[in-house]
């Protein structure tokens, strides 16, 4: 399945046969052409999914793509050659500024792995990912996006830019098949925002028909999109006690207007029929997780966050007598939490 498509896409099946092909063709001709990026853009393969194996974990963090710099490590490209902006601080999820770690990791976890910096040694660098990588592994956390494969329409860090989404359905699949999943931390804000995503076409209009979910570019909404692609009847609610409440157009409504300033909320995925995935057959399943969705960890999303609910209703509750940034405690606070205890972070849904 592919979401936003654009004009390359002229056969679906053809398409997603060619990915691997057309993306290898895109990387020998950067070489070819001194590492300058076409105009035309090119088909892309997210870099890091093989080489960080999902293990059987009670939580998961789930972003979206990284921005095209990674191209200067995979392809060992020198800053200064090419059109390509300097490399990231680390060949990792999140590892263009590392926000998502200076966040996640705490003061001695960040003191043992050193400096994040994009002039380091590779192998400070490799060396760094993979002690960050034991860190999730001993939290019992995967980290992984939900997108396989896409194509921009600009060469920035900008989700929206994305198109021609191809899902990471490994990552669907190891989350339905591992017994221990429970926890789905979606990094791309969604629900703790007054706005939220969850809408319903109510015409239908260019591939979308009657009834499909309108989606964003963010990494819960494309979570969701893909399941209804593939067949699985979605039902959420906000708290244990509630009743369930189907992800139908029926109750647009309901979710626009209770969807919103939410940290966690829960999400049943249940099969109505036998569905496929990867040689996987699903039959009579039914699973429940707690869906988390708290503030994103980009350094430019804390211009936002003083205007949002669940932050001012946390400043009112704090000790002020704090030298360090409030935005970035705050955020620090979050990814504790999900870390120990992340049931707790209910208390943080505003209703």
């Amino acid at each position: 399945m592919i979401f936003k498509k654009n004009n390359l896409v002229v056969n679906e099946a053809e398409y997603l046969t060619n990915i691997i092909g057309a993306n290898n063709i895109f990387r020998n001709d950067l070489e070819l052409n001194n590492y300058i990026l076409p105009n035309e853009k090119p088909i892309e393969i997210h870099p890091y999914l093989d080489k960080f194996p999902l293990r059987p974990t009670e939580k998961y963090i789930i972003g979206t793509f990284p921005p095209i710099q990674y191209l200067r490590d995979t392809l060992e490209i020198p800053n200064g050659i090419g059109d390509i902006k300097p490399r990231p601080k680390i060949p990792f999820f999140h590892g263009q500024g590392c926000d998502q770690w200076i966040f996640f990791l705490n003061d001695e976890e960040l003191e043992n792995i050193g400096a994040f910096d994009a002039n380091n040694h590779i192998d400070v660098r490799q060396e760094q990912c993979e002690h960050i990588d034991r860190i999730l592994e001993e939290s019992d956390i995967n980290y992984s996006d939900i997108i396989y494969s896409t194509n921009r329409k600009a060469y920035n860090a900008n989700d929206e830019s994305l198109e021609n989404i191809v899902p990471n359905l490994t990552l669907i699949r190891h989350i339905l098949t591992n017994n221990r999943s429970k926890y789905l931390n979606f990094n791309t804000s969604s629900l703790f925002n007054s706005g939220n995503d969850f809408g319903f076409y109510f015409n239908n209009y260019g591939h979308n028909m009657i009834g499909n979910l309108k989606y964003k570019v963010q990494s819960y909404e494309l979570f969701l999109v893909t399941l209804k692609t593939l067949g699985f009847k979605l039902e959420l609610k906000l708290n244990p006690n509630d009743d369930w409440v189907d992800l139908h157009m029926d109750n647009s409504l309901y979710f626009s207007n209770n969807y919103k300033n939410k940290a966690l909320t829960k999400l049943r995925v249940t099969t109505k029929h036998s569905i496929e995935i990867e040689n996987e057959e699903y039959n009579n399943l039914s699973k429940e997780f707690s869906i988390i969705t708290g503030p994103s960890p980009s350094g430019n999303a804390c211009r936002s966050l003083g205007r949002n609910q669940i932050h001012i209703n946390w400043l009112e509750n704090l000790d002020h007598n704090i030298n360090e940034p409030l935005t970035h405690v705050f955020r620090n606070e979050f990814y504790t939490i999900f870390r120990e205890n992340p049931d707790a972070l209910v208390n943080w849904n505003i209703y």
